[in-house]
């Protein structure tokens, strides 16, 4: 919120009266102004309040499949509970949110007290099953991550999204770090977001490995610059090195997939199933599966019958299938 101090109100004025001013001040030097009360409404209270209503107005706006973002920048972690971002997924089907959560804050002022009420606010209660904070921090020298992991999972598996790709960003302004991570029930919007991340690759990083089946954090540091300059100890960065690791990787495991299914298994299937697990965009793997094709790895059956050879032929409704003949690569 770098405008903030620039926006002058009263001394003692509340936090959400400057972030309203900050917003009205952005919108209004971005050449905004005469939008506002047009297209573009500001409302003062609290998300939860005013959600039904947002609701309702894309559902009336988009009564097909109330398409639309919804930009949840919390200043904490504690403002959007889980069932509210359920409820705007499944009232809303077309629905994507981008939601920010101040992991570092929540774990660095982090006492039994403080905790345990962060996590009944998010509705995630039984997060450490049993375990207290204190028993964790004593137990295992690796506590923020073994904690991060396990919120990760629960918050994502909470708000009932059935895709998701998470960024882990990296604050250059001492704040600590926080996640912005996108929500949806439809891989597409999944695909367009993981796209973002190897079309910016200086910006974007990955905390896992290359293939399926990881735990997946990927992450901003704008300390990056073009030399690449202590970037490489954060991660899997979005490369042309990383990229050819992704599509090797997807060659080795995606044989395994398929094989597991005696009629093996269609290319959306494959990406729907796997894709939160995996740093790859579609275009990633499709890619591996030409390189399958040539090697004889797999076979790619169209409805039509017609075998698929080149990763722009291959659609969603392909059905990829063990070969007449099985091959080995190395």
């Amino acid at each position: 919120m770098p405008l903030l101090s620039q926006v002058r109100l009263p001394r003692g004025a509340a936090p959400d009266e400057l972030i309203s001013a900050s917003l009205d001040k952005v919108l209004r030097e971005a050449g905004y102004g005469h939008r506002i009360g047009s297209n573009i409404h500001m409302r003062h209270g609290k998300f939860e309040n005013e959600a039904q209503a947002i609701i309702d107005f894309v559902k009336k706006k988009s009564p097909r499949n109330g398409r639309s973002i919804f930009a949840l920048d919390q200043f904490g972690y504690r403002a959007v509970p889980t069932s509210l971002i359920k409820k705007i997924l499944n009232t809303l089907p077309g629905a994507e949110v981008i939601l920010t959560f101040a992991v570092d804050s929540f774990l660095n002022f982090a006492d039994e007290k403080n905790f345990n009420s962060g996590l009944k606010r998010l509705q995630l209660p039984d997060l450490l099953a049993g375990r207290t904070l204190r028993e964790i921090k004593a137990s295992d020298k690796d506590w923020r991550l073994l904690i991060q992991s396990t919120l990760y999972a629960s918050l994502v598996q909470q708000c009932g999204a059935k895709h998701y790709t998470p960024f882990f960003v990296r604050n250059k302004s001492g704040h600590g770090d926080y996640w912005l991570i996108h929500l949806s029930q439809h891989h597409r919007a999944r695909d367009v977001m993981t796209d973002v991340h190897w079309k910016n690759q200086n910006y974007f990083i990955h905390y896992g490995g290359a293939g399926l089946n990881m735990f997946n954090m990927l992450g901003y540091d704008p300390k990056f610059d073009s030399a690449h300059h202590g970037q490489s100890e954060l991660g899997f960065e979005f490369d042309p090195l990383a990229r050819e690791a992704s599509v090797r990787t997807l060659m080795e495991q995606i044989p395994k997939v398929v094989f597991a299914h005696e009629e093996g298994v269609s290319y959306g299937v494959l990406y729907a199933t796997t894709c939160n697990d995996s740093p790859a965009s579609g275009e990633i793997y499709q890619e591996a599966l030409e390189r399958l094709v040539a090697h004889g790895a797999v076979e790619i059956v169209g409805e039509d019958g017609v075998k698929r050879r080149a990763a722009k032929q291959i659609k969603t409704s392909d059905q990829i299938i063990a070969p007449t003949q099985k091959s080995f690569f190395f």
